[in-house]
């Protein structure tokens, strides 16, 4: 009965909003699976597919692959595994997913991090209280967009003797992960909410959002926007260039993978090692060694 499912012609949007309805799920992964989804029903419309097969599936990562990135496509592909997996559990058309495999990084990552001399010519030289305090908790505690967006004065708080901020991590339901702050920091922080007590610490300054709460979007922006005007504007800079630096610098000042994992709120230690590779293959000289050994080149 199995093999027979893919040769029933089905209606894969209609199918789509039923999947859509059972998942269990927060609004932004239903919103990246239906894009994902999407994507694919689009694929096979463009080609005249009516009975995708596996080869359609490999066909489709393949064609991501000229034109998104990692990250990108292997997200679509889990919203399109689990969609076959639920098509085929229902009895409605066999799981075409199988044993295709996703993208694999590079555990050299593309882009660059931002040196220690950089850094505090940055931060030294920003007078806006609104970028000084962001520029600084975000390098300190590697949050990213969305956190520090979501991050809210209430929830400083002293926790075992220590300023500390607690917010709400990716993939978390709570806000029971913290950040701690240092002391700069937090005079960073207290100079720039004044005498606000609750709410956002970072807030809107345009005619139409002023004093709400600020977006990722922004948050983005206002980190590429003092990038810039320090002369860094490459392809690779972006919001996580201040998260992947925060990791570089701390792994180049003496402390452990196991460290900054915990810091950066990572689940796999693997991800972190992502981060600092770089550093580490900047660092070794294996090559030049050998060859000196071998070829006596000095």
């Amino acid at each position: 009965m199995r093999s027979d499912l893919r040769k029933i012609e089905i209606d894969l949007i209609e199918r789509e909003e039923e999947f859509i309805e059972y998942l269990d799920v927060n609004d932004l992964t239903i919103k990246s699976y239906t894009n994902g989804i999407n994507s694919f029903i689009s694929f096979l419309e463009n080609n005249n597919i009516k009975y995708p097969t596996r080869t359609h599936f490999k066909a489709f990562r393949e064609e991501l692959k000229e034109n998104m990135s990692i990250n990108t496509v292997n997200s679509y592909m889990t919203a399109i595994r689990r969609f076959f997996k639920y098509l085929e559990l229902n009895g409605i058309y066999n799981d075409i997913t199988k044993d295709v495999k996703g993208l694999k990084y590079s555990n050299v990552p593309k882009t660059q991090v931002l040196d220690e001399k950089l850094c505090k010519e940055i931060y030294n030289n920003l007078f806006d209280l609104r970028e000084k305090c962001l520029f600084s908790l975000a390098l300190t505690t590697g949050l990213r967009a969305n956190e520090l967006a979501n991050a809210k004065i209430e929830n400083i708080k002293n926790y075992n003797g220590e300023i500390v901020l607690f917010v709400k991590c990716k993939k978390r339901d709570d806000e029971n992960e913290y950040v701690k702050l240092s002391n700069k920091v937090f005079e960073d922080i207290k100079n720039y909410i004044g005498n606000r007590t609750s709410g956002y610490i970072f807030i809107s300054t345009s005619n139409n959002n002023k004093n709400k709460g600020v977006t990722n979007k922004t948050i983005r922006v206002i980190i590429k926007d003092i990038l810039k005007r320090f002369g860094i504007e490459q392809d690779w800079v972006s919001c996580h260039t201040i998260r992947r630096t925060c990791a570089t610098l701390l792994y180049e000042n003496g402390q452990s993978v196991y460290d900054i994992q915990q810091v950066l709120h990572q689940k796999s230690g693997q991800t972190t090692v992502r981060y600092i590779n770089q550093i580490t293959r900047n660092h070794n000289k294996s090559e030049y060694i050998l060859s000196n050994i071998v070829l006596g080149e000095e």
